[in-house]
């Protein structure tokens, strides 16, 4: 049997989550394009999801493992 403990994450943690990062540079990308017809806005959503680089990604990982002691220590964590 492994033996083991349960470690709850803070009730609202978008922070610990890397798609969220992702999905809010996607969409400032999108609405930065001023789309004014829905095939300008489609083409805006497939083109712009190449904004997001492995540059980014990368920092995105190294933003949220920055907050797991804090989680661990079960701290408040407001951002």
């Amino acid at each position: 049997m492994i033996d083991g403990k349960i470690l709850f994450l803070p009730p609202y943690s978008p922070f610990l989550n890397i798609i969220e990062n992702c999905f809010s540079k996607w969409k400032n990308q999108v609405k930065r394009s001023n789309s004014n017809t829905v095939q300008e806005l489609l083409t805006a959503i497939n083109t712009e999801l190449n904004c997001i680089t492995q540059s980014d990604l990368q920092g995105y990982y190294r933003k949220m493992i920055s907050y797991l002691p804090r989680c661990r220590n079960g701290e408040e964590i407001l951002e």
